[in-house]
């Protein structure tokens, strides 16, 4: 018989007034539902109308290994200690109006997931105790199905699909006298987030993500309000000393413009591209270089679900509209293959998804119904670089291109042209000089 566990009901979670668990705008939702909803599990009670998945019998399992292994004997002191003294209090984090009699259910369901979502943690951090239920939990969790595997994780990192940081923190405590410590806890969370980041590239950069992540002044699971949250969060922080994009100064109304020309356009204006290491904080254009420095975005099937719900996520909670703002950029440069050639050749943009075409319908319905929160640093580097496309030099170069030399035929018949011309410039200079010379001639002999 395991020793019982003291749990002190007064020291349940304390919540931010300002957090938020909520599902996606609606007009963001109806452009791509399959984005935003579970496929495998869900977590909360947003998604509970959906069909009943198999996974919850494995979370019930989960509850009763965690109450067996710290010996607790009843699910309403879980409960009661997981969750805020006031029922209203956990109503609030998700804007449900439930009559009193639902409100143990929203307890228990929070609780549920809460021990779920930890004993997932638990397993990945490969510290699980030893006991009978470690290896089924870790075949459950971490099976040789990629697609499983992928499902899973995906969900954890919806919008609306969360648990409250807080409580995740909460139930560590209770297993921090099993080897598995709030710091734990922290690594556990990066190890889990800095793979869902679509900007890593190679091992070499993940780890950079990771030691950036380990700063002192930078706690996930101190800082954010979920898992999500800490996903944003490392998309979106700068890397350097500088302030950050939601630091910014905001523009106003009337100075509001986020369309600069495709990558092409920018192409025939000599603006090059830089493919950078980093999240969405590396985007920024160098003046005198012309050159316009982008993350590297990593493109596999799950990347647009996660595209759209930090975008909505910040759509939804947070100012700055830094990841806003790079999405509308890239959506911009990206209209046609030509362009995607382009952000491909510079290695801005790595393509996993088997064509161009469906990169190209990605990108071309990333920004529908997307609502900008204009910052000024933003602004002026789009202002710079249409300034600079705009310019008479400019326009001159890209209307040639696109009339003389935006066909292979049309380039062949500019070149044809120009040979024409100059050999019958030489033509015409050779039998001037051809008349001259005799005449210059002729009047050295006859001084």
């Amino acid at each position: 018989m395991k020793e019982k566990i003291n749990l002190h009901v007064h020291d349940a979670p304390v919540f931010n007034e300002s957090w938020k668990i909520l599902k996606p705008p609606q007009h963001l939702f109806e452009v791509k539902i399959d984005s935003y909803c579970p496929k495998l599990v869900s977590i909360g009670p947003l998604y509970q109308n959906l069909e009943p998945s198999p996974i919850n019998n494995f979370k019930a399992l989960c509850v009763n290994k965690f109450m067996e292994r710290h010996g607790i004997l009843a699910v309403k002191e879980l409960m009661q200690y997981l969750t805020p003294d006031e029922p209203e209090e956990l109503s609030r984090i998700y804007d449900l109006n439930l009559p009193q009699s639902d409100f143990e259910w929203l307890q228990l369901l929070v609780t549920i997931d809460t021990v779920f979502i930890h004993e997932f943690l638990l397993c990945l951090s490969k510290k699980y105790p030893t006991t009978g239920a470690c290896n089924d939990f870790t075949i459950f969790f971490f099976n040789n199905d990629f697609t499983f595997r992928d499902r899973l994780r995906r969900d954890l990192v919806l919008v609306g699909n969360q648990i409250p940081m807080s409580s995740v923190k909460k139930i560590t405590e209770i297993d921090s006298n099993h080897n598995f410590s709030l710091d734990d806890l922290e690594d556990t969370v990066r190890k889990f987030i800095v793979p869902r980041i679509p900007f890593i590239s190679s091992k070499r950069v993940q780890t950079r993500f990771e030691e950036f992540l380990k700063s002192k002044d930078r706690k996930l699971i101190d800082k954010c309000q979920h898992l999500l949250d800490a996903l944003y969060f490392s998309c979106t922080e700068t890397f350097d000393n500088t302030k950050r994009p939601s630091e910014r100064s905001p523009c106003s109304p009337e100075e509001e413009s986020y369309h600069i020309p495709t990558a092409s356009q920018l192409s025939k204006a000599d603006i090059s591209f830089k493919a950078c290491e980093g999240n969405v904080s590396v985007m920024k254009y160098e003046k005198a270089k012309l050159q316009l420095h982008l993350p590297r975005l990593i493109v596999y099937d799950g990347t647009e679900d996660v595209l759209r719900n930090l975008l909505a996520y910040e759509q939804t909670f947070k100012d700055g509209g830094e990841f806003t703002m790079y999405v509308a950029i890239m959506d911009s440069l990206i209209d046609t293959q030509e362009d995607l050639a382009i952000l491909t050749k510079a290695k801005v943009m790595q393509n996993h998804l088997g064509s161009d075409e469906k990169l190209l319908q990605m990108w071309n319905n990333m920004c529908t119904n997307v609502y900008y929160d204009p910052c000024k640093e933003w602004e002026e580097m789009i202002q710079e670089i249409n300034a600079h496309n705009s310019t008479r030099w400019g326009r001159l170069y890209t209307e040639f291109h696109q009339m003389y030399l935006s066909r292979p035929w049309l380039m062949a018949s500019v070149i044809a042209a120009f040979l024409l011309l100059s050999a019958s410039i030489f033509q015409t200079v050779y039998s001037i000089l051809g008349y001259y010379k005799p005449l210059n001639q002729s009047k050295t002999l006859n001084p």
